[in-house]
């Protein structure tokens, strides 16, 4: 009996859903590297920032960056961990910091987040808690949405290095397929500690059925 069902394809990756409570969804794509977050992510000519400036926006149009009320980018203070350097942004936030202040994003290069689609992510909100799962290695790691963007298959330098991709360089690196991501709709709590959501996806993973059933959805799926 198949454990899962097609919810949907979105721009050719086939969404499918997990039958039972917790119901998940899971999906097979590459891991795009995404720096947003880091307090290096983004910086000004002259900078030696994780990612290209481009990827942040423009002038006018910033969407990867912290900015003023003018639409000016918010730059790192002397007591910033990266003075000069741009306030990267993240859809997940913490409110107990003001947008100046590079601590109330995601830092990409410490936490394992995903990224979902802006358009549809599923069920899924910001905050929800999964696990992304390398075929090739086997590595695995816990992951909160922690972002939106333009695709399916994009992760946390932090992330990617935890499910075990080989070159987690933003600007030139990823992998192209291979990677299954399992996220539980509705099953965040918003900012938190990351070790209580953690704990929460690792009860949410029991709960559902573990490693092992994740590798028998993956060879009813992907290995048949």
């Amino acid at each position: 009996m198949s454990e899962t069902t097609l919810l949907k394809t979105f721009k050719g990756t086939e969404i499918y859903q997990t039958l039972g409570e917790p119901s998940g969804i899971i999906f097979l794509a590459g891991m795009a590297i995404d720096a947003d977050g880091a307090p290096n992510a983004y910086g000004p000519e002259g900078t030696d920032a994780l990612d290209y400036l481009a990827n942040a926006g423009s002038p006018g149009d910033w969407w990867g960056i912290a900015c003023d009320s003018s639409g000016e980018p918010y730059v790192q203070k002397v007591y910033h961990p990266y003075p000069g350097y741009y306030v990267s942004t993240t859809s997940l936030q913490n409110s107990q910091f003001p947008p100046e202040n590079p601590d109330s994003n995601l830092n990409a290069v410490e936490i394992p987040f995903i990224v979902l689609p802006t358009t549809d992510s599923f069920g899924c909100e910001i905050g929800d808690l999964g696990l992304v799962y390398n075929l090739e290695t086997g590595d695995n790691m816990y992951v909160i949405v922690g972002d939106l963007g333009p695709d399916v298959g994009e992760a946390s330098v932090c992330a990617a290095k935890c499910a075990g991709v080989k070159n987690c360089d933003p600007k030139e690196g990823g992998q192209d397929s291979g990677i299954v991501y399992l996220v539980w709709p509705q099953s965040g709590k918003g900012w938190q500690p990351v070790d209580i959501w953690f704990a929460q996806a690792n009860a949410l993973m029991s709960k559902w059925g573990d490693v092992s059933r994740l590798k028998r959805i993956i060879d009813e799926l992907w290995q048949a």
